[in-house]
């Protein structure tokens, strides 16, 4: 069985030919296909069309990106987006992110970053999701919202990883997974 974790099907690149994508991965042998919100529209987006497609499942989340425009009520959004799923026969919502520090491309303030990222991995803890961390030369402040939100092992991916083996090693000491993208190339 092979699971795409990692993909942003309700962008408009697939609005035309969502089904067929879908379609061509499952003849490739992709049986789950996981949908990563990066805005609060995009997370209510991605729930939509995990209950519209049997393989698709959704995570809900605010990209550091757009963290400068995160409020207190957009927390309580994904709160209720991820809450209205639970007691479903198939919980479709299974995780927070991609929520992260990127401090390679985003033009939003790193403490602001930090905040969003903090409030957004607490919502995770609270209601036992994993998560979805977008690193970009952000090493030590993602370990340290980690440890200052968590106690123990966290569950989840470092996902757009862009550490070194340093941080690599304190990523899975604290229980979390690490993924590559097209980042490793650079």
């Amino acid at each position: 069985m092979l699971i795409d974790t990692h993909c942003h099907l309700d962008f408009k690149d697939f609005a035309e030919d969502r089904d067929a994508v879908l379609q061509r991965a499952k003849a490739a042998g992709v049986t789950r296909v996981i949908n990563i919100g990066i805005t609060v529209e995009q997370s209510r987006t991605a729930v939509e069309l995990a209950r519209q497609y049997e393989a698709v499942y959704a995570c809900l989340g605010i990209h550091p990106h757009y963290a400068g425009s995160l409020k207190k009520k957009d927390v309580d959004t994904l709160r209720q987006l991820a809450s209205a799923d639970k007691g479903r026969p198939h919980n479709k919502v299974v995780g927070i992110g991609e929520i992260g520090l990127d401090y390679y491309k985003s033009k939003v303030a790193p403490e602001i970053q930090k905040e969003a990222f903090a409030s957004l991995a607490s919502l995770a803890r609270e209601l036992d999701l994993p998560l979805v961390i977008h690193n970009r030369e952000a090493q030590r402040d993602i370990i340290d919202v980690m440890k200052a939100v968590f106690e123990g092992s966290i569950r989840g991916v470092v996902h757009c990883f862009s550490g070194d083996v340093k941080l690599a090693r304190q990523c899975l000491a604290l229980g979390l997974h690490i993924s590559f993208t097209g980042n490793l190339t650079f």
